[in-house]
């Protein structure tokens, strides 16, 4: 047990569990006013969330700049990796080593792959052209080009239902005599205008080749993309400082008999909601809920654990918190969550106690992915419950009320890939007692909950959401 407990609030969004946190009274709420101490903790942590905020939208508007340039660059790429496929097909070909059918499916490869280029090469001419009149003829053009293919996909839909028809009546007849008029009537039209910007693109260009063409554009796209670098540097060393300021850990206690019944019924829990690995869970079940984080306080004084249940991830994660309330704490739970043997490694049913939390605190859990390699200056994106927080925007984080021994306890589950990875949650898997009846949310509707329907889904830990570069998905090294 900790000897000397601390009373700790903080700064964060706030957390939601059923039957988990109360509204404090207007009255509490009066009393709850900090320090001259602690309101200088609170000024200090929204400068730091508001820089955070600066730099990640200077982020964005770089990306957002680059990305054309990205985007063209992995086209250039594609269609070089099919002309090369070709080449060594034909060469093959020639040999007598391959058919006829291989070489043409490596051709319409290698097709579809410069199509797909020169479109993203030629649109990107013309947006950089001063010229209207080229613009207004590329906007009919891919009118026209949108009209035909609708027109062309619903007479193959048709033509598809007739050939597979036992017998086919007039109406039938009808609906395809009408669907290839509209399709011949959009044809007639794209053609013209297929040629006409073609002729416009043409000239422009004034004889310009891909080539050239796409090496012009790049050194415009290469500044941006040194612009995207720097911004993403300048992010990642500002959400580096604030993360490195959680520098208070906790002492981790190892799992023992004493615990081993209790831990168990977690297991068994676990199980029954049925987290497995790379099983996605359903985008419904994922966004049950929007909270709000003013409204979500601890009813009572709380010595608060977490445990260690489980992990499946090839990153090396770390664990922190964050409260607020009276005044502002923020520390470590985990520094490395990877379960194993080792001396280093987390076993099911390890814990830490976090201390003594009064009445009117709010919590909020964050994932700092791969965070626990000390050989990078930086790591991975950092998760929180607020999604539109997150560096992707997406929920990283489930987590759900169980009953154990007559009494509610917090399981929560992270996933730790940007983009949402497998959408498991299961990569990092923890459960926290918040104490018996001490918490009730506010949810507006009932949330779903996967592979269990009669428990609560909860995906209220809301918080601060703050991203660093993210590293691929590896191997962790065992110790």
């Amino acid at each position: 047990m900790v000897d000397n407990k601390k009373i700790v609030k903080g700064f964060v969004a706030g957390a939601a569990l059923t039957g988990a946190f109360i509204a404090p009274a207007t009255a509490q709420a009066a009393d709850n006013i900090g320090t001259p101490s602690d309101m200088m903790d609170g000024i200090q942590n929204a400068e730091a969330t508001q820089a955070r905020q600066e730099a990640r939208k200077e982020r964005d508007t770089a990306r957002n700049q680059a990305k054309t340039f990205h985007d063209l660059n992995k086209k250039k790429n594609v269609y070089n990796v099919k002309n090369n496929n070709y080449q060594k097909q034909l060469t093959k070909y020639d040999n007598g080593e391959i058919d006829e059918a291989k070489l043409k499916n490596a051709e319409n490869q290698l097709t579809n792959a410069k199509k797909s280029y020169e479109d993203k090469l030629n649109n990107l001419f013309v947006d950089k052209s001063e010229d209207k009149e080229l613009k207004d003829t590329r906007s009919s053009y891919n009118k026209a080009l949108r009209e035909y293919g609708n027109a062309k996909k619903k007479l193959k839909e048709i033509d598809d239902a007739l050939n597979k028809a036992e017998t086919i009546d007039a109406e039938a007849e009808k609906k395809y005599e009408e669907a290839k008029a509209k399709y011949e009537e959009a044809k007639t039209k794209y053609e013209p205008v297929k040629k006409e910007y073609n002729n416009k693109l043409d000239a422009a260009k004034n004889g310009v080749t891909d080539n050239d063409l796409y090496k012009s554009l790049m050194v415009e796209g290469n500044q941006k993309i040194d612009a995207q670098k720097e911004a993403e540097k300048s992010y990642e060393a500002v959400v580096a400082q604030e993360w490195g300021g959680w520098t208070r850990e906790h002492s981790l206690t190892k799992k023992d008999d004493s615990q081993k019944d209790l831990i168990n019924k977690f297991k068994a829990e676990l199980d029954r909601i049925d987290l497995k690995e790379r099983r996605a869970i359903a985008k419904d079940d994922v966004v049950a809920q929007q909270l709000d984080p003013t409204k979500l306080f601890l009813q009572n004084d709380h010595d608060v654990t977490v445990w260690f249940l489980d992990e499946g991830a090839g990153y090396r994660n770390e664990l922190a918190y964050e409260t607020s309330g009276n005044t502002n704490d923020k520390g470590i739970i985990f520094d490395d969550v990877s379960k194993g043997n080792g001396n280093n490694r987390l076993q099911m049913g390890d814990f830490v106690e976090l201390g003594s939390f009064e009445a009117g605190t709010q919590f909020n859990f964050l994932l700092r992915a791969d965070g626990a390699d000390g050989t990078k200056t930086s790591n991975g994106d950092i998760y929180g419950a607020d999604a539109s927080l997150n560096a992707d925007s997406l929920e990283h984080m489930m987590a759900w009320e169980i009953f154990v021994d007559g009494r509610e306890y917090m399981l929560m589950g992270f996933e730790d890939l940007r983009k949402g990875g497998d959408k498991d949650y299961n990569d990092t898997i923890f459960v926290v007692d918040f104490g018996k009846g001490n918490l009730t949310n506010k949810f507006s509707k009932a949330a779903t909950v996967p592979e269990a329907s009669n428990m609560a889904a909860i995906l209220g830990v809301t918080g601060a959401g703050l991203m660093l570069r993210r590293r691929r998905r590896k191997k962790k090294s065992v110790m």
